[in-house]
């Protein structure tokens, strides 16, 4: 079965390098978090500078930045600004969604792919196993694929309750646009 290509992209972005752009700011103070690694424990952790909240650690970088962002609710960014997937195309985090959900079986299927493909080279089968890089990065791609869901199904609901108590008509307006939110002050 062929994967279709819409499904494919992930954006400009390496999630295992550049993982310092996705930063979350603290849910408690709004300060931006350090990571540091902790040679001890040979673990990367994100701790906020002011008020000291820690996130779980990760032996990823990665992982623990997206643990950090899994944690800071009150702080998620606006769903079109999430740099990966081109979210901004969509018109509503409903379709965002939709596309992500697709996204995220794809990922799911390459992943196991690989796996298969491991468990054929452990056996000799297959003369080489897949990248070590190459799964880690699908991984990633994954985790950070359910963080995008998670963010656009936020803002879904959030725009869903702000239109619901809103005193505009909806046949006036339509659906609460983020900008026309944004601008009166509500968010």
């Amino acid at each position: 079965m062929k994967t279709d290509k819409r499904y494919l992209w992930y954006g400009k972005f390496d999630p295992l390098e550049e993982t310092n752009c996705l930063i979350f700011p603290c849910n408690d103070c709004g300060i931006l978090p350090i990571i540091s690694r902790t040679p001890k424990e040979d673990r990367w952790q994100l701790s906020c500078p002011k008020c000291g909240k820690k996130a779980e650690g990760s032996r990823r970088k990665w992982q623990a930045v997206i643990n950090w962002n899994k944690a800071q609710v009150s702080r998620i960014p606006y769903w079109r600004e999430f740099p990966l997937f081109d979210l901004d195309r969509f018109q509503t985090p409903e379709d965002a969604r939709v596309y992500l959900k697709k996204v995220r079986q794809v990922l799911e299927n390459r992943v196991k792919a690989c796996e298969q493909k491991l468990v054929a080279y452990r056996k000799g089968v297959l003369p080489r196993p897949p990248g070590r890089k190459y799964q880690e990065r699908l991984r990633a791609f994954l985790q950070w694929c359910i963080l995008a869901q998670g963010v656009c199904k936020y803002w879904m609901l959030r725009e869903a309750k702000i239109e619901k108590d809103s005193h505009f008509p909806s046949l006036i307006y339509g659906r609460a646009s983020s900008k026309m939110v944004r601008f009166a002050g509500w968010l």
